[in-house]
């Protein structure tokens, strides 16, 4: 899981076990003992705050106590976190690498003209303040009701809504006689407690928010949740660079997983910002915002001078430089510089071995030809994406690196066997998953000597399901490549091949019009009925669907 997935929660049961402060002691109070013990078992209680227990924890504790947490969650140590993050947020009254680093990963918050306030304890309604702010980060559609305690006249205005948006959710309780007591602080044991809390309870938060969001979809709802297509497709307008009504109407009536966007979509920065908010306004469950912005050649954004985007090297380049820190600088930087626009998924990093220097489709988009080397560099981009909130996305499985034609253009083989595609082609594929990655692109190349017949990985079961999801253990989000591409184009139609897709083992059809000819809409429309009408008649099992949302959900929470 990828750590920062439920980052919300940190806060949200701090609430549990608050009293007033009593007065400073060195030993956890009983009820608290065991927990403590646990949490020191786990390192998510900082050594020098393993004493007094009881005195409040200030900001600074706060925050490494915070970031010990999330370590433990990703199974490394705090420090391992720490110089990837300190860079990019700046205090001017402290210089603490932990708070810097929670800054940087947002679990906590400056108080405004770059001040930290360290040493100042956390109060409860500034909890409920953190905890408002990091849920919206994350996109959670929480309700808000007007919370009735007894001293709400002592709440601060500026954290009012705050408040109740966390006690209608259930997320920050009172403290007894009716009250929700402010200005009152947690101590040092109260928050190490409920860090434990949340380490064991964020898969089981994520679980029931995704059951109880499948459980309100329609039959049709859920079907869209199968189509990431680009605006285009939906709005009619080839080169569209905001939302028209016949797009934001689309979304309502096909409720689509996400869109996926290309150099028509993406003019200047606050067109870009606009563009992707008008579209998540429109959507009752979180879009899923893509691109293509891997670096070299395929860069969308960093292309665009008027991006004002850091436009990131070849990856042949980045792995010429023999350290895969370098990776994962450039997946931080393009992490950070997509998420500030509003994308939520990157289809990056390219996981192919350029083991064919003549390849008309890789070339200098992989880190290199030779396994490990990629293998490693896959990783660390997949770490920097992540660790930004961007979804990454590995490609092309099960590996273009070894071709001799174009999935663009016409059908691909690749005739290795599975002791050659192990040892090679899937390596870094196989790194990339035990590296957390979100999603698995599929291309369209044909596997002859693995499967014995020419069908495309994207609509073979053997190779998705067999092998991928099988062999790889992989069970997170898997997308098709484009099904605009002439491997499919030329040899299918499409309608059928997506019912294909799915019933392989695929969650989502990346649909793009690469024409400006032709009625889009209408071959959207022809998909989504097929696939639609598949689960109607028993062709995709309604389980099978699920499968597919759930796995679509769990990326966008």
């Amino acid at each position: 899981m990828h750590f920062l997935k439920n980052g919300l929660v940190f806060i949200a049961f701090l609430a549990v076990f608050v009293s007033s402060r009593p007065a400073a002691a060195s030993v956890p109070s009983s009820w608290a003992a065991a927990e403590i013990q646990e949490a020191i078992s786990l390192n998510i209680a900082p050594d020098e705050l393993r004493a007094n227990y009881q005195n409040g924890i200030t900001r600074q504790e706060f925050a490494k106590t915070a970031v010990y947490t999330a370590a433990a969650i990703k199974g490394v140590s705090a420090g391992s976190l720490l110089k990837y993050t300190t860079a990019h947020t700046v205090f001017t009254d402290t210089n603490d690498p932990y708070a810097l680093c929670a800054a940087a990963m947002e679990i906590i918050h400056g108080r405004g003209g770059g001040v930290f306030d360290p040493k100042s304890l956390i109060t409860r309604e500034e909890a409920a303040v953190m905890l408002s702010q990091t849920a919206k980060i994350f996109g959670r559609t929480l309700l808000c009701r007007p919370a009735s305690y007894a001293d709400r006249k002592n709440i601060s205005d500026w954290a009012s809504n705050a408040v109740s948006y966390a006690a209608s959710a259930s997320l920050m309780s009172g403290v007894g006689g009716g009250r929700f007591d402010p200005k009152g602080n947690y101590t040092r044991e109260q928050a190490f407690a409920v860090f434990l809390r949340f380490y064991k309870m964020s898969d089981t938060i994520l679980e029931a928010e995704v059951t109880q969001t499948l459980l309100s979809m329609s039959l049709e709802e859920k079907v869209g949740q199968l189509f990431i297509c680009d605006p285009g497709m939906l709005s009619g307008v080839w080169e569209t660079s905001n939302a028209n009504r016949t797009l934001l109407n689309n979304i309502a009536q096909y409720h689509p997983a996400g869109f996926v966007f290309f150099k028509p979509n993406i003019k200047t920065p606050e067109q870009t910002k606009r563009f992707i908010a008008d579209l998540q306004s429109a959507s009752k469950v979180k879009l899923l915002i893509s691109v293509d912005e891997e670096g070299g050649l395929v860069s969308r954004i960093g292309a665009n001078p008027d991006m004002n985007f850091k436009r990131q090297p070849a990856m042949s380049e980045i792995g010429k430089t023999g350290d895969s820190e370098n990776a994962y600088r450039v997946g931080a930087e393009l992490g950070e510089g997509l998420r500030s626009l509003g994308f939520t998924m990157d289809f990056a990093p390219v996981a192919d071995v350029n083991t064919n220097p003549d390849n008309p489709v890789i070339g200098t988009r992989a880190f290199g030809s030779d396994p490990q080397t990629v293998s490693s560099f896959v990783v660390q981009e997949v770490k920097g994406l992540q660790d930004k909130h961007i979804t990454a996305v590995l490609k092309h499985f099960p590996g273009h690196g070894d071709s001799s034609a174009d999935s663009h253009t016409g059908a691909v083989s690749l005739r290795h066997n599975l002791t050659r595609l192990n040892a090679v082609e899937f390596a870094p594929f196989k790194a990339g998953i035990a590296a957390g990655a979100g999603a698995v692109m599929v291309s369209h190349i044909a596997l002859p000597n693995v499967t014995g017949n020419s069908m495309p990985a994207s609509i073979s079961g053997g190779i998705v399901t067999g092998i991928l999801r099988g062999d790889l253990g992989y069970n997170g989000l898997v997308i098709t490549d484009s099904l605009s591409m002439g491997a499919v184009s030329m040899y299918y139609e499409l309608p059928d091949y997506c019912v294909k897709a799915i019933q392989a083992g695929c969650d989502i059809l990346l649909m793009q019009t690469d024409s400006r000819e032709g009625n889009v809409i209408a071959q959207f429309d022809g998909a989504y009925k097929a696939v639609l009408n598949a689960v109607k008649n028993g062709k995709i099992s309604l389980e099978r669907l699920n499968r597919s949302v759930e796995r679509v959900l769990r990326v966008k929470f």
